[in-house]
């Protein structure tokens, strides 16, 4: 049986949209490869961009971590100087990530670009593979689906951090009520992208999750320690007062190709020409929604799993920073919200989830059409609240406990 008709088996409420759901991300991913690949020399695209796109920065910084030079790393133009020495390709690159990544990043320097790239998604691709499998055996679909994936798809051609990040995330939520120490790890090492884990720490306050809040922070110290001891104090301090500025500048300084790859509220205002205070006022009356819709969730007993799920896609609301290809549990939510066999769509939530789940590939550099991306992100937000709220556990409906482990 082939994927498109086993998923409409699957979801048999969506079965206009499911081989869709396929055929376009499927496709859009080969033209997205296909292109990079007629116009490649070496590993170069053109002169400002390599095949696997920004994975060049974890391996440029993995080199220059394991040279002894760590202080290049965050100097822009030295970072860029040694870049166009070393591959031929100038402008835009900057090493964003925390010191934190940097041992990682020293896992693919010894290894040549191409076999580095390669080992990179296989392990970004293995990881995601993994952590999503409970999530999609629960619900009777195959794992393969989680891979079958927009924002993985976006995110392998990037060659970003968003498939690892995601595993994470989808392993810390199903930790947290039966293993909370495995689940704050999980989140604690989810600050090698610190902005897309604000509203994991709001949900773990608010059930105070105390074991679990101990175990990420005592995590994240961990990190700290061991890479302040390998590239020093300053590092992080370089980091936090000039890296952070710089990549808040990026939405400053007028509108950018790569706006057009953010599904936030402030990238689309920006694209609008919209005035500055009424974009800051939009964004905050956007994050104040993704709040208040993670905590009704949790208020109303939803089950773990499906929290995280609807926090990881609340978040996009919440920041004004984010890529599509940090979206790699957006998409994976929006099929495992489809697949409830106890629950009876409508027209308009089909539509919402199949929009959510392509919304990472119908994101890209210069489609200034699509600033309908957080109009989308709410839509998607309100039915996986709607549908969670229907399907939560019989527990929470007799006023049980939303988690078993709610107060560890």
């Amino acid at each position: 049986m082939n994927m498109s008709v086993r998923l409409e088996r699957l979801l048999p409420g969506f079965a206009p949209f499911a081989r869709v759901w396929i055929l376009f991300t499927c496709a859009s991913f080969a033209v997205l490869v296909t292109a990079d690949l007629f116009r490649l020399e070496g590993v170069r695209i053109g002169p400002h961009a390599v095949i696997g796109r920004d994975f060049v920065n974890v391996w440029i910084g993995g080199k220059l971590a394991w040279i002894n030079q760590p202080s290049i790393v965050y100097d822009i133009d030295a970072y860029r100087q040694f870049l166009e020495n070393r591959l031929n390709i100038r402008d835009v690159y900057a090493y964003s990530y925390p010191p934190s990544t940097l041992p990682i990043a020293m896992l693919f320097a010894p290894m040549p670009y191409w076999l580095a790239l390669v080992v990179w998604t296989l392990a970004g691709i293995g990881a995601f593979y993994c952590a999503a499998r409970s999530y999609f055996n629960a619900l009777g679909l195959p794992t393969l689906l989680a891979l079958c994936n927009p924002a993985a798809f976006v995110c392998i051609w990037a060659g970003h951090y968003g498939l690892l990040v995601g595993a994470l995330a989808l392993a810390g939520w199903r930790l947290l009520d039966d293993r909370p120490r495995a689940a704050g790890i999980m989140f604690g090492l989810m600050t090698i992208k610190p902005h897309l884990g604000i509203l994991i720490a709001l949900v773990l306050l608010v059930q105070r999750r105390w074991t679990a809040i101990i175990y990420a922070i005592l995590t994240l110290g961990g990190l700290f320690l061991v890479s302040s001891a390998m590239f020093g104090l300053n590092s992080w301090s370089v980091y936090l007062l000039h890296t952070l500025s710089f990549h808040a500048e990026l939405l400053t300084r007028g509108v950018a190709a790569f706006h057009s790859m953010m599904p936030t509220v402030t990238a689309s205002l920006l694209r609008m020409n919209v005035p500055e205070p009424l974009i800051n006022a939009v964004q905050a009356a956007s994050a104040a929604l993704a709040i208040l819709v993670v905590l009704f969730a949790s208020h109303r007993g939803v089950k773990t799993t499906d929290i995280g799920l609807i926090a990881a896609s609340a978040v996009f609301l919440a920041l004004p920073y984010a890529f599509n290809y940090d979206m790699t549990v957006v998409s994976a939510a929006a099929l495992l919200f489809a697949a409830r066999q106890d629950y009876s769509y409508s027209t308009m939530e089909k539509l919402g989830l199949t929009a959510g789940f392509l919304l990472p590939l119908l994101l890209g550099p210069g489609r200034t059409y699509m600033v309908v991306g957080p109009a989308i992100m709410v839509l998607l937000l309100l039915v996986q609240l709607k549908i969670a709220v229907a399907t939560r556990p019989l527990t929470a409906l007799r006023g049980g406990p939303a988690g078993a482990g709610a107060a560890r």
